[in-house]
């Protein structure tokens, strides 16, 4: 059945058109194998890889390709990269089931299927904290054609907490492929926001989605929520994992308490005692090991991925505007303030220990708050922006120290010095733990 050396193997049905095999990328165009350096890049060509799904863990990745129509058997090659970040190979054959080779060698008679592969990976030692990574490749073993294709690669990181490894499988944490036209098929891409992020519409901010622009999971106890936070860094395109323990009692105490107990207990409160609060030290502690894992050592590379941690959470509001940093990590979203007020609250703690600010600004005469990062603590020539706000004489009085703060949205994938679209009359509301101002806050310091 379909024995002809220029008949491609296999038939895929993507969500616009239908193409083969022989569509996709060679792996020959750029030496044959996956290289290290290639991990987060989509620097080849697929029509629409969104049919095919990759799982992994470190013993076992589970690849399934639906619409696919296979009209004579194939090897299915995958590359991992391991932790001396070398690759190594493993290969499964998938072949057509024996009643569709009883058939007519016409490849209409064959129906599109799904085929789903597992591979045994036990033997390769995977990274953790760090992104690790995979390439599938098919090759078309047909006697006068030897040629590899690239189906797909995948992005997935081990996250380690106390109870183990937590693997994190999602999309979003694979750079899109699928943008553009395809320059043989001529299939329409489409775009897909990385970022879960807030945007101005016009009239209000809405959200680009529910899904975050990376990976949130949690798994609950009877005393604690265990939080994991994974994100592709827009910078360097790494990927890194991160987990934090949040009792139950201080989400549910804000969530359940009068109008009274959330004034007093909300992001100003938080962000007061953020040194006291224990989730707050440890995802500070967590934040700068992974980072640090990925090689990133400059404070202005570190600061961007931070940053992209906690601009990938969606956009949302919980009861109203000025929720606390715990019920932001425990829900997995928050608005403007809220991200903002997260971000400063770690790295308030060791070992960032960077002054940050609170922006106050308008967008299109709607408020707005961005966080900011003080120009002594990074070097902005790294940059391409510069937009920074300096205190106000009045704010000299009270005591801001004579420092000008960096833009840094938490609604979207901005870069430090970046300012947002439209953004005006921006201004400091206060700085680092909210010591200039008086504000009607709890006198009690947290317990969690």
């Amino acid at each position: 059945m379909n024995n002809h050396p220029n008949k491609p193997p296999a038939l895929f049905q993507g969500q616009q058109s239908e193409y083969s095999l022989y569509d996709l990328d060679r792996a020959s165009r750029r030496g044959g194998y996956p290289q290290a350096e290639y991990a987060e890049r989509t620097d080849f060509d697929h029509p629409d890889n969104r049919i095919i799904s990759i799982t992994a863990n470190d013993t076992q990745v589970t690849v399934t390709i639906s619409n696919i129509k296979l009209l004579r058997a194939i090897d299915l090659k995958l590359y991992v990269r391991n932790q001396k970040n070398k690759f190594q190979e493993v290969t499964e054959t998938i072949a057509p089931e024996e009643k569709s080779k009883a058939k007519s060698e016409s490849a209409e008679s064959v129906p599109f299927g799904t085929q789903s592969i597992e591979f045994d990976i036990s033997n390769i030692s995977i990274p953790t904290t760090r992104g690790a990574f995979v390439e599938l490749h098919a090759i078309d073993s047909t006697p006068n054609r030897d040629s590899q294709y690239v189906m797909k690669r995948h992005n997935f990181v081990g996250i380690e907490y106390d109870n183990g490894v937590h693997w994190a499988n999602a999309p979003s944490l694979n750079s899109s492929r699928y943008l553009g036209t395809h320059p043989r098929t001529g299939i329409s891409g489409q775009d897909v926001t990385k970022k879960g992020t807030g945007v101005y519409n016009g009239s209000g901010w809405e959200t680009h989605g529910t899904s975050p622009g990376g990976y949130i999971n949690y798994e609950d106890d009877a005393n604690e929520r265990t939080l994991f936070l994974a994100v592709q860094t827009s910078g360097t395109k790494d990927i890194f994992g991160v987990s934090c323990r949040i009792s139950h009692n201080p989400y549910d105490d804000f969530i359940n308490g009068d109008a009274d107990y959330r004034e007093r207990h909300n992001m100003v409160y938080e962000c007061s005692y953020a040194n006291s609060i224990s989730h707050l030290q440890e995802l500070a502690q967590n934040t700068d090991e992974a980072i640090t894992t990925i090689g990133l050592q400059n404070t202005y590379e570190r600061l961007e991925a931070l940053a992209d941690l906690v601009q990938m959470i969606p956009y949302g509001n919980i009861i109203h505007d000025n929720i606390p940093p715990t019920v932001v990590l425990y829900r997995g979203k928050g608005d403007c303030s809220n991200k903002s007020g997260l971000l400063t609250g770690i790295l308030q703690n060791d070992p960032w220990n960077i002054q940050s600010a609170y922006i106050e600004c308008f967008i299109n005469g709607n408020s707005h708050m961005t966080a900011g990062i003080d120009t002594r603590d990074v070097d902005l020539s790294q940059s391409e922006y510069s937009f920074t706000v300096a205190p106000s004489e009045k704010d000299y009085t009270h005591g801001y120290p004579d420092t000008d703060y960096a833009f840094l949205d938490m609604t979207w994938d901005s870069v430090l010095g970046q300012a947002s679209k439209n953004v005006n009359n921006e201004f400091l509301f206060d700085v680092d733990d909210f010591s200039n101002g008086r504000y009607r806050i709890a006198d009690d310091p947290p317990n969690y």
